[in-house]
């Protein structure tokens, strides 16, 4: 493993022990990886179609993947999309 892949790894698993239940943890895991995700496939649209770098854009789309993830992964979580985008809320 490459070190950019080890301080990756690092930061990933230096934040996750951050949370104590279940639920907590797996919204952090789908915040990190719809992140890391929506950065490269925005970074993958500017080098390959001459796409725009816009920060809004890729704040909506990490509220939005990482909303839809965990409707269909946390049994228990029941934000609506509306509520989870204006108040950015993360449990």
């Amino acid at each position: 493993m490459d070190r950019r892949n080890r301080k990756l790894l690092a930061h990933f698993r230096q934040h996750s022990r951050n949370f104590d239940g279940t639920k907590a943890r797996l919204t952090w895991w789908a915040v990190w990886i719809s992140t890391i995700w929506m950065i490269w496939k925005k970074r993958n649209n500017i080098v390959f179609n001459q796409g725009r770098w816009e920060v809004e854009s890729i704040f909506d789309d990490i509220r939005y993947t990482t909303w839809f993830w965990c409707c269909t992964h946390i049994k228990e979580f029941n934000f609506s999309l509306y509520v989870w985008h204006l108040n950015d809320v993360y449990y």
